[in-house]
């Protein structure tokens, strides 16, 4: 008999889903970093992608990581409910789940608003500045868990005096995420 009345929500980060979450912030990033810096440097002579076609493909890498964040995190919590015997969309579940979809709506309205607005030296530290807001309404208020909220605000802040600092500033987000995963208590 599965138990409808836990206080505790299965959508968490923390462990593997930290570090998974923290590998497709990385790759995510690589890939983007490797595709301007080809561009830039006429890596793509022979190929000539255009402009739109570089921002499509930068599009889609950062709509893939929010899309398997989001299904790391279905898929985590899917096992946790089943190995405690739970439900898996009890109260505090939805309650993150919605959390989840409006916060990243919202944020990749915005990122795509300051994109169409040529506002590009934004994107980045209005991304972590939104990432920011998410793990701190998604984690409860304990040392470690401020510590990724303060990482994503210093480095938001960061990219906005140097806007060229996007690219390490993820880096170290991912790396901060893979940490926290492979600390985890079990």
């Amino acid at each position: 008999m599965k138990n409808n009345k836990s206080n505790r929500s299965n959508f968490v980060i923390k462990g593997f889903s930290s570090i998974q979450i923290g590998l497709y912030i990385l790759l995510s990033s690589y890939l983007i970093k490797s595709s301007l810096d080809g561009y830039v440097l006429d890596g793509y002579v022979d190929n000539e992608l255009s402009d739109s076609q570089i921002e499509l493909f930068i599009q889609i890498l950062v709509i893939l990581t929010v899309l398997f964040s989001g299904i790391t995190m279905y898929f985590f919590g899917f096992r946790q409910a089943k190995s405690s015997n739970q439900e898996l969309w009890n109260t505090k579940s939805k309650q993150t789940a919605l959390k989840f979809i409006v916060l990243f709506s919202v944020l990749l309205t915005l990122l795509f608003f300051l994109k169409s607005e040529g506002k590009i030296e934004f994107i980045a530290p209005v991304f972590l500045f939104g990432f920011a807001v998410h793990h701190l309404l998604q984690s409860k208020l304990v040392t470690e868990n401020l510590l990724i909220t303060g990482l994503c605000v210093l480095l938001g802040i960061v990219c906005i005096v140097i806007p060229s600092y996007w690219y390490p500033s993820l880096l170290m987000l991912g790396i901060a995420f893979i940490t926290l995963g492979i600390s985890a208590k079990p």
